[in-house]
């Protein structure tokens, strides 16, 4: 059992080393990065509506 315990507290401490880069971004930017994301969806889902056309 003590073992287990010293491998979660060192997993939570390189957990805990990541996080301060992520809550830096605002919530503008996340929502700005989302909508990217969005579009980026979309011109793919187009992209492959014209690759299914073409196949038929």
């Amino acid at each position: 059992m003590e073992r287990s315990g010293c491998r979660k507290r060192e997993r939570s401490q390189a957990e805990s080393a990541f996080r301060p880069a992520f809550y830096e971004k605002t919530l503008q930017e996340l929502q700005q990065e989302n909508d990217s994301l969005k579009q980026l969806v979309v011109q793919l889902s187009q992209l492959v509506m014209k690759q299914v056309a073409g196949q038929r």
